[in-house]
C-alpha cells in the first residue's frame, strides 16, 4: 500500500514537472517570437509633445513593419519610457532599460540633454540607441553604440549663421535656454556668424520653463539687432516672439529645429509672422519620400512636429538591420547598424564611424499667416 501512495505521489510530481517545464517552454517561445524595443522621449512636461510625436511615430514604424509579418515571422514590441526632458530621469530609465535583457536596442532619446548621459549607460551594456538628439559631445565621446539619424548642430548653427549674414543680417542678440541642445546650437550659431564678419551684440541665458522674458528683451530693444537667434525649444520661444511684439520689437526671432512644431504656431499667433526657423531634414510635406509617412500620420495622429519622422525611421532603420539577423543583439547588432546603407523617408542615410549620420540637410523655413513656408 505504501508503495502504490509512493508511486502515485511520484507520477503525480512527475506530471506537474512536466507541465511545467511545458508551460516554460511555451512562454520561451512566445518570448523568442518577439523582438522588444525601447522608445523613449519627453512624454510628460512641458515638452510632452516632442515625446507623443516621438512614440506616435515609432509606433507607427512597428505597425507597419508587423502588418507585413514582422521580422521574419518575429513581431517588434515598443516598450514606453518617459525621460520628462529630465536628465536625470533619463538616467534612471536608461538604468531601468539595460536591467531587462528582452529590450535589444533604445530608439531615443529626444533630448541631448538626456542622452548624453543615458548614451554611457547603454554603451556599458552593449544596448544600440538611435537618435535624433543633435548636440556633437553625443558622439565625440567615443561610444560605438550611438547612431544619430538627424544633422548636429554645428551643421545646423553654421547653416543658419551663412543664411542670415548672407540675406543681410549683420547684427544678432542670442538667447539660449542653456540646455545642451539650446546652448549647444547657439554657439554653434554665434561662432559661425563670427567668423563670417557678424556681429553678435550679445549672448544670454534664460531657463527653460521660463515665461518672463520682458527685462531681457527691452536690454535687447535698445541694442538694435537686426534679428534675436534663439536657442531653444518651442514653449519658450513662442513666448520670446509675443512678448518681443508686445515690447514694439518688429525684427524676425530665428531658432533651430526646436520651435519647428505647431505648437510654436499656435501659442505665437500672428506674432510669430516673419520668424525664421531652420530645421533638420527635407521638408516633410514636399519630400515625395514622406507622402506615405505624412498621410499615415495625420489620419491616425494630427500634423506632426519636428522629430516624429526621425522616430519612424530609425525603427526602419534597426528593422533593416535585424532583418539579416533577427537574433541580434548586443554588439552583434551594433555592428549590422554600423553597416546600414538606408533609403527610406529621410532620403539615403549611413552612418559615420562616430556614429554620425552621413545625411546632412537642413531647410529654412519663415513664418507666414500662422504657416511654415519653406524659403
Amino acid at each position: 500500500m505504501k508503495y502504490k501512495k509512493f508511486l502515485f505521489s511520484f507520477l503525480a510530481l512527475l506530471g506537474v514537472g512536466l507541465l511545467l517545464a511545458g508551460c516554460a517552454g511555451t512562454q520561451q517561445k512566445a518570448a523568442s517570437s518577439t523582438i522588444k524595443v525601447a522608445v523613449v522621449g519627453p512624454m510628460t512636461g512641458a515638452q510632452a509633445k516632442y515625446g507623443e510625436d516621438w512614440k506616435n511615430s515609432a509606433l507607427l514604424a512597428i505597425d507597419e513593419i508587423n502588418a507585413k509579418g514582422g521580422i521574419k515571422g518575429k513581431k517588434l514590441e515598443a516598450v514606453i519610457f518617459d525621460d520628462a526632458a529630465d536628465p536625470k530621469q533619463a538616467v534612471s530609465v536608461a538604468q531601468k532599460i539595460v536591467s531587462d535583457p528582452s529590450i535589444i536596442a533604445v530608439i531615443g532619446h529626444v533630448n541631448s540633454g538626456c542622452s548624453i548621459p543615458a548614451s554611457k549607460i547603454y554603451a556599458q551594456a552593449n544596448v544600440p540607441m538611435l537618435t535624433v538628439s543633435t548636440n556633437p559631445e553625443l558622439t565625440q565621446q567615443g561610444l560605438k553604440n550611438i547612431f544619430r539619424v538627424a544633422p548636429t548642430d554645428n551643421v545646423q548653427g553654421s547653416f543658419a549663421a551663412d543664411f542670415l549674414f548672407k540675406k543681410g543680417y549683420k547684427n544678432i542678440a542670442i538667447l539660449q535656454d542653456k540646455s545642451a541642445y539650446g546652448q549647444g546650437v547657439a554657439t554653434e550659431f554665434k561662432n559661425s556668424f563670427e567668423k563670417l564678419g557678424g556681429k553678435v551684440l550679445a549672448f544670454e541665458g534664460v531657463t527653460e520653463d521660463q515665461k518672463d522674458f520682458s527685462a531681457i528683451l527691452t536690454k535687447f530693444k535698445t541694442l538694435k539687432p537686426d534679428a534675436i537667434y534663439f536657442g531653444g525649444y518651442y514653449p519658450e520661444g513662442a513666448l520670446i516672439t509675443k512678448q518681443m511684439r508686445d515690447l514694439g520689437m518688429k525684427m524676425p526671432l530665428v531658432g533651430p529645429d526646436g520651435l519647428y512644431d505647431p505648437q510654436f504656431l499656435k501659442i505665437a499667433g500672428a506674432a510669430a509672422n516673419g520668424d525664421i526657423i531652420t530645421n533638420i531634414g527635407l521638408n516633410i510635406e514636399t519630400n515625395p519620400n514622406a507622402k506615405d509617412f505624412l498621410a499615415a500620420y495625420k489620419a491616425k495622429y494630427g500634423e506632426p512636429g519636428a522629430y516624429g519622422i526621425f522616430a519612424y525611421e530609425a525603427v526602419k532603420i534597426l528593422a533593416a538591420a535585424l532583418e539579416k539577423d533577427p537574433t541580434a543583439k548586443g554588439e552583434a547588432l551594433i555592428k549590422l547598424l554600423d553597416e546600414t546603407n538606408y533609403t527610406g523617408v529621410l532620403g539615403k542615410t549611413t552612418f559615420a564611424p562616430n556614429g554620425d549620420t552621413t545625411n546632412k540637410v537642413i531647410t529654412v523655413y519663415q513664418v507666414e499667416n500662422g504657416k511654415f513656408v519653406e524659403i
